[in-house]
């Protein structure tokens, strides 16, 4: 059973298309990331499925319009979407997750425990290290309690022990049967731990296990020109020559 399908889907910002016919549909239980270069619309599918923008075609969640669904969509924003300054303190963040729902103090304070907080409740978000921020967003996505979730550039600005410790995590969430959908720029780690991989540019380039999608003509054709691999951090960097 598909957890989420997209049909068709188009998203234009003005007369530019951020997203051209994309269709894709994610079973249940599957770790998918997407990759793509900067600008190729990873940000802007997830906040479709989240009804954040106007889009059209259609977007189902189990089945059903997620048009009025999102708030049972777990979901974690790129830290550069976030306003730090914004004077809220840990616990409130993750208490946001329970808008729209019975609330439920357990889920919130379960959710602190599992990305190891506890004792930082009362600390305004403007305080916290990049990886602690990027924890409390994971906290508020996972105390949502929701078979999906999104997380929109989950390693960006993490030191390695942060990384280590929310791909524990993650890993956790899927043997637990969750769906994790995140968008990254790490091939390596993307290749090792999904079940499945979008490669993205404004449309769906390829789809599948990663073993048929990360070939070198597929990410040729995504990035529209040759890519380097780090052999230390596996983060993907476009190479000077292009290719004609």
């Amino acid at each position: 059973m598909s957890i989420i399908e997209l049909k068709n889907l188009n998203v234009h910002y003005g007369e530019i298309p951020a997203l051209e016919s994309v269709n894709v549909s994610i079973e249940n239980g599957e770790l998918v990331s997407i990759i793509g270069p900067n600008g190729s619309g990873k940000s802007t599918l997830f906040k479709a499925v989240l009804n954040l923008l106007d889009y059209s075609g259609e977007i189902k969640f189990k089945g059903k319009s997620s048009k009025n669904q999102f708030n049972k969509i777990g979901y974690m924003p790129q830290s550069s979407d976030v306003d730090v300054n914004f004077p809220i303190t840990v616990q409130e963040v993750v208490e946001q997750s329970q808008l729209g729902k019975r609330f439920s103090k357990k889920k919130v304070s379960d959710a602190i425990q599992n990305v190891q907080l506890e004792g930082l409740e009362e600390r305004n978000i403007s305080e916290l290290s990049g990886g602690q921020l990027q924890r409390v967003f994971l906290a508020r996505a996972l105390a949502q309690d929701s078979d999906l979730i999104i997380l929109d550039e989950p390693f960006s600005n993490t030191d390695a022990i942060t990384e280590e410790s929310l791909l524990i995590l993650i890993k956790d969430l899927v043997k637990e049967g969750k769906t994790v959908l995140m968008s990254t720029h790490n091939l390596k780690q993307a290749q090792e731990i999904s079940t499945k991989i979008v490669l993205l540019n404004k449309t769906v380039v390829c789809y599948g296990s990663p073993k048929d999608v990360c070939t070198k003509e597929h990410l040729l054709e995504t990035f529209r020109q040759n890519i380097l691999i780090s052999s230390e951090t596996g983060d993907i960097t476009l190479s000077d020559h292009h290719h004609h």
